[in-house]
């Protein structure tokens, strides 16, 4: 996150933390290497309160199926 966004990790406030990791985690569900610029499609950071954080783009988002699945078992 430092060569894209120029944070260090104590930077980001603690909800999101969480966003980074989900992140990591759907890709490595999906065997898809996890990049920043990756991160950078579906995220943006904000600044809040002395940290920063990262929000979804959801807006002109077309969502990937029409009937997310409920849990995935592989």
């Amino acid at each position: 996150m430092t060569s894209r966004y120029g944070l260090h990790i104590s930077q980001i406030n603690a909800m999101g933390l969480p966003c980074v990791t989900h992140f990591e985690f759907i890709c490595r569900a999906q065997r898809l290497i996890t990049s920043v610029d990756m991160l950078h499609v579906f995220y943006y950071v904000s600044y809040t309160g002395g940290f920063y954080s990262f929000n979804s783009r959801t807006s002109n988002m077309i969502p990937c199926s029409r009937d997310p699945p409920k849990s995935l078992h592989d």
